[in-house]
């Protein structure tokens, strides 16, 4: 009997030292410069819900309520590219729906966050939030 619970738990702990280094473990969140009072978050992680793929969300937060606010999120990797935007109106904070894309071992991603306000369409660079995650 013993050495039955001795396999067992040493069965056990193989399982999931294989299952721990298996799955992905790193999350990547940025922040872009503030402008005009706002910043641009982007965060960009393995998916909890056991899909198997990446997610990623764009945030606009504002020091105060703007008339609009633009989040976005773009994820590109392997030639290819997702966007969800979102707009929001009369609030300081807006977030976009979340973006899933297949998740594939290798390869590198890029997420980033270009939202705007008001009847601004282009920010500088520098206040895009971008992170680029490898698989």
């Amino acid at each position: 009997m013993r050495r039955r619970l001795k396999a067992l738990a040493a069965g056990l702990a193989a399982i999931t030292a294989v299952a721990v280094t298996a799955s992905p473990a790193y999350a990547a969140h940025d922040w872009g410069e503030v402008f005009k009072g706002c910043r641009n978050h982007v965060i960009f992680d393995y998916a909890r819900d056991g899909s198997g793929r990446m997610a990623g969300q764009g945030v606009l937060v504002c020091d105060q309520v703007r008339s609009v606010l633009r989040p976005e999120i773009t994820v590109g990797y392997r030639n290819k590219f997702y966007f969800k935007g979102n707009l929001c109106t009369s609030v300081s904070y807006c977030a976009t729906p979340m973006l899933y894309v297949p998740y594939q071992a290798g390869y590198r991603y890029t997420a980033q966050n270009a939202g705007t306000i008001n009847q601004d369409f282009i920010w500088p660079q520098s206040a895009w939030a971008i992170v680029t995650v490898t698989g």
